[in-house]
């Protein structure tokens, strides 16, 4: 896949993800709210239920108080009032009488409201309640009733006027012989209940504002996620084609800079004819040039092979006295040049071997020891072989007289292209991927490295791997 394929995919993956991510908000929201309103407004059905209920058994029980009186019409203005002040929630009471059988007409004769004692009306409501049976009867809520009788001098409508929730309960009394003969009209509040229901409302409503902004903020936090998710996949598919760009770059330039190197090695030993002092001296530059070209080849092959996983380790049984003298060996003609001592201290006492790579593990040498010697101006350096935590593991330490490495830069040592930089190093050449290869040469062989360091006195690399066999 090219980049310009990528960028645009991305773009619409984008785009689809804003679009999903603000679909499932709303979705999502919406059903909870909906839910939610459900629950109330069933909640709220169930209420007015059991208002109109209460309302209902509140008129009976007090029908069932006045029907020993029904013939004592004197008494009832004063069993009202005894029913009244035990019964908090009749706000208002009346007791109607049919003036005549054939009209639709009814007269006061007794109430709450005094005043209203000897008023007639004829009032449909009333009709409508005097036509039920005994156990039947009229309600309504103040609601209702102020949409369906809006006329504000209608009796026993004034309490409802003044606000608040009742139900206008009408019911027919029956004397003893099974005779219709009056209405009892009650306005009786249902604020208990209505304070209950707003109250749970008020918490539901709480209660579901608070869960939508929870909600919200889940899958905010869960498209953000999404995002990063994504923004990771990306970075992974850009850098698997960097990695496979450099990898293919580095093997095109593999070939010209070997080619490059044999050809400069054999101008340089004459098998190509004489050359003169001036040209010679340029020609040795170039190969110089050539061989920190082709070791940054190297370099960065291996980092690819490393992250990519295609490194090739072949791990056996090895006794590893013999490869760590040939690199001492190899590279004492470099510390000779700067008049470093290199001294090999090898493990005598027993044959000891671990599973190692040997290539592997010569690059490992080649790169601490090489280090060390680019790092030294005077004095030695020590390689020595010993055996650690009882015989437990084995351990090559390279010990030299260098410049020493601040704490400060010890921590970030083997991070890939971290370099020391002060006025010691600036004339030392280097890339800062040697430390962090063969960091990772040493563990993927099960191994560990350390370092111990005093600034301005010498570094002591500390490569160490478990024994496997010990004669």
């Amino acid at each position: 896949m090219s980049l310009k394929e990528l960028i645009y995919n991305s773009r619409e993956k984008t785009w689809f993800q804003i679009f999903y991510g603000i679909s499932l908000i709303v979705i999502i929201l919406s059903l909870f709210v909906f839910n939610s309103y459900s629950i109330i407004d069933r909640y709220n059905g169930s209420s007015e239920v059991a208002s109109y209920q209460e309302a209902f058994t509140v008129a009976k029980t007090v029908g069932g108080f006045l029907k020993e009186d029904l013939d004592n019409e004197e008494r009832f203005e004063a069993r009202l009032k005894m029913l009244m002040a035990k019964n908090s929630k009749i706000t208002s009471a009346s007791i109607l009488q049919k003036v005549d059988v054939n009209k639709n007409e009814f007269e006061i004769v007794a109430s709450s409201f005094p005043d209203d004692i000897g008023k007639k009306t004829d009032f449909e409501f009333y009709q409508m309640a005097w036509n039920k049976n005994e156990d039947d009867g009229i309600a309504v809520s103040s609601k209702e009733f102020n949409k369906r009788y809006s006329n504000g001098e209608n009796i026993n409508v004034r309490e409802l006027n003044q606000g608040g929730n009742f139900y206008l309960t009408v019911v027919p009394l029956y004397n003893d012989n099974g005779e219709k003969k009056y209405l009892l009209s009650l306005s009786v509040s249902n604020k208990a209940i209505e304070s209950l229901m707003s109250e749970n409302t008020y918490r539901s409503m709480r209660n579901t504002a608070i869960s939508v902004a929870f909600i919200f903020l889940l899958l905010s936090f869960i498209l953000k996620l999404w995002d990063y998710a994504l923004l990771y996949r990306k970075t992974k598919e850009v850098d698997k084609m960097k990695d496979e760009f450099i990898s293919m770059a580095s093997h095109e330039l593999r070939t010209p800079v070997t080619g490059i190197k044999g050809f400069l090695s054999m101008v340089l030993d004459g098998s190509m004819g004489t050359v003169d002092d001036k040209a010679r001296k340029g020609l040795e530059i170039v190969a110089a040039a050539a061989e920190r070209l082709n070791i940054l080849v190297e370099d960065i092959l291996n980092i690819s092979r490393i992250e990519q996983g295609r490194l090739k380790i072949e791990m056996m049984p090895t006794e590893i006295g013999d490869i760590v003298k040939d690199v001492v060996v190899e590279l004492k003609v470099q510390a000779d040049q700067k008049n470093l001592a290199l001294n090999y201290m090898p493990l005598t006492d027993k044959i000891i071997s671990i599973n190692i790579d040997k290539e592997r593990l010569k690059q490992i040498l080649i790169n601490l020891i090489g280090n060390s010697i680019k790092y030294t101006e005077k004095g030695s350096i020590d390689v020595r072989v010993e055996a650690i935590d009882n015989y437990k593991k084995l351990a090559i330490k390279i010990k030299d007289t260098g410049i020493g490495i601040s704490a400060t830069d010890k921590v970030r040592l083997f991070e890939k292209f971290y370099r020391v930089r002060n006025s010691k190093t600036a004339e030392i050449v280097g890339t800062g991927l040697g430390l962090w290869i063969v960091k990772q040469l040493v563990e993927l062989q099960n191994g560990k490295i350390d370092i111990d360091s005093i600034e301005n006195v010498g570094t002591q690399f500390t490569v160490s791997f478990p024994i496997v066999k010990k004669v």
